[in-house]
């Protein structure tokens, strides 16, 4: 990719992720960034609380506890949520479902009350039972009125540049969605989870290990840009960083966290893996068969 017709495309990126750098706010309110995907546009209130819903399940299916127990087993726990976007949607179930406070914490303040989205919380409320709608409604600074926000004391926003909780020891469920994927320092973010956790927390996150449409053919071939141009092009714009699941394994085992499960939930077929390897950056080249076909994961894990 490094030739003459990339040229105004490489221009354009690093021009762009100034503006990311210096009016972060500008460039993700005219990137409309929500968390939801490219297509949150086109949502219903309904459509959005249907999808913080599945999100809400997802994460105790995948801690292999059933439905008919989460009330049960939130009771009394505090949960984390990095990188919530726009709506609070998954915060308020916690609440809702017993946990006794929510952090979410993020490094833009993306989140707001609009008209849209306040009525996306008070669809999810109505959705509830009678004991879950009242916990839900209590989350707010007026009591089921989604428009005057929420409580810090139920659910506090926590923003800092690098999107890191900063917590100690108070934590018992950490959750994200296609999140750190994004993160400029996994390390860091992985290191935050271990340190916040109490013992024997938990944590699951869905990473989303594809271009997010900043591939051209191949699904792989955003690898081919070398670590330097992808750096100089997009490291303030929460594009993706590259990372492939081998990387995750091995952060996770470095910060001292206890790795549960892996388990592929998108993966790439094995003809693009050998059509894209003689392409790649050095830093993917060698990388397992596997490892590349890898697009995106479930990972849980715990503190020792």
């Amino acid at each position: 990719m490094n030739n003459l017709s990339a040229l105004p495309k490489v221009v354009r990126a690093i021009v762009a992720n100034q503006v990311a750098r210096h009016a972060p706010k500008f460039y993700f309110r005219y990137t409309h960034e929500t968390g939801r995907g490219p297509n949150a546009k086109q949502d219903t209130p309904a459509d959005v609380a249907a999808y913080f819903q599945q999100c809400f399940f997802e994460y105790f299916e995948k801690l292999g506890i059933d439905r008919s127990e989460i009330s049960n087993w939130l009771a009394g726990r505090v949960v984390l949520e990095y990188g919530p976007g726009d709506v609070l949607g998954v915060a308020l179930l916690m609440k809702a479902f017993g946990a006794e406070k929510v952090y979410c914490a993020d490094r833009f303040a993306l989140a707001n009350v609009s008209d849209f989205n306040a009525e996306v919380l008070r669809t999810i409320s109505n959705g509830l039972d009678t004991t879950k709608r009242s916990r839900a409604n209590e989350c707010f600074v007026r009591t089921g009125e989604p428009e005057s926000g929420f409580r810090p004391t139920q659910i506090e926003y926590l923003v800092n540049q690098q999107g890191l909780s900063q917590l100690s020891g108070s934590v018992d469920l950490f959750i994200s969605r296609a999140v750190l994927e994004h993160v400029n320092n996994l390390h860091a973010s992985l290191m935050d989870m271990q340190t916040a956790l109490r013992h024997d927390g938990v944590a699951v996150h869905l990473v989303d290990l594809r271009s997010h449409g900043m591939h051209k053919k191949n699904p792989l071939d955003f690898l081919n840009w070398s670590p330097i141009m992808w750096h100089l092009m997009h490291s303030n714009k929460g594009v993706p960083n590259r990372i492939r699941v081998g990387g995750y394994k091995q952060l996770v085992n470095e910060v001292g966290l206890q790795l549960l499960a892996i388990r592929p939930s998108i993966e790439a077929d094995l003809t693009e893996v050998r059509e894209a390897r003689a392409q790649l950056a050095s830093p993917f080249r060698d990388l397992s068969d596997e490892d590349l076909m890898c697009l995106a994961f479930w990972m849980t894990m715990k503190k020792n």
